[in-house]
């Protein structure tokens, strides 16, 4: 499952991530209670193959300060309950 903010333009975000809606659902959940975790990380930050060891522990660093803006480069990680509000887009 991979999840981002309502905010963003989902089918920008799905071309952005390298997916294809074809196979796969569109959900609106709902986050149960307060003891859940979100993490908001710039994917942007991912990309750093091409550097040297400390360049990518710096990189690593900046990712876990978690993202600035919510845009479509920017990953939502949740650790919780959640239910399912709506299917916005069914595809299977």
């Amino acid at each position: 499952m991979f999840l981002f903010n309502t905010d963003v333009d989902y089918k920008k975000y799905v071309e952005n991530m390298g997916f294809d809606l074809t196979n796969r659902n569109l959900l609106k959940i709902e986050v149960l209670n307060n003891k859940s975790n979100l993490f908001y990380g710039d994917m942007s930050l991912l990309n750093c193959n091409s550097k040297r060891y400390y360049g990518m522990v710096e990189t690593a660093r900046k990712y876990w300060e978690g993202a600035k803006e919510n845009n479509i480069n920017t990953e939502v990680l949740f650790e919780g309950e959640f239910k399912v509000k709506e299917i916005l887009l069914e595809n299977f």
